[in-house]
């Protein structure tokens, strides 16, 4: 049975099986980000699955995939919204399709950079990652030779110790 999703404010608060500290502001914005369907959007690490149900009780339009290694682990999202593969080591084909990728919180910055020297150059033209801010200067690493533009969310509804970054593919350059 699915836990009940929680009613979010303007205000962060950390919730047991998420990672970030979650808001209603943040749930949009990283909602209103991401493509409608039939453009396919994976969630890589999602844990119990919460931001990604959340997304998707405020768009239900999106084409939203959460990648993890375990269906024990999600608590939120119906099966058909979950694909699971052996291990955190394991990419998902599913990236090579994918117009999306989220990482909140990604434990293994080894398997982000894979996920890029893999599938960085197919379908994908939206990277999100959700983390703490002692974590971007790995982000910028990891992305800073890629055909990609930066953007820093502005009070986008994280925490003070987190941030929200989105890249988008520069075309001109891919």
């Amino acid at each position: 049975m699915r836990k009940e999703l929680p009613r979010l404010s303007n205000i962060p608060v950390q919730h047991a099986d998420c990672c970030a500290a979650l808001s209603s502001i943040l749930v949009a914005k990283v909602a209103q980000s991401l493509p409608s369907g039939p453009a396919l959007t994976i969630s890589i690490g999602s844990g119990s699955g919460i931001l990604e149900a959340l997304i998707l009780r405020d768009r239900p339009e999106i084409c939203l995939q959460a990648i993890e290694a375990s269906h024990d682990i999600n608590q939120y999202l119906s099966a058909e919204n979950v694909q699971i593969v052996s291990g955190t080591w394991e990419l998902c084909a599913l990236a090579a399709n994918s117009t999306a990728w989220i990482f909140v919180y990604p434990r293994e910055f080894p398997l982000v950079e894979k996920y890029l020297q893999i599938f960085g150059s197919a379908a994908v033209q939206l990277f999100i990652f959700l983390g703490p801010k002692a974590d971007v200067p790995n982000m910028e690493a990891l992305m800073e030779s890629r055909a990609w533009k930066m953007e820093v969310m502005e009070e986008c509804g994280v925490s003070q110790y987190e941030a929200l970054l989105v890249w988008k593919r520069n075309n001109r350059n891919a």
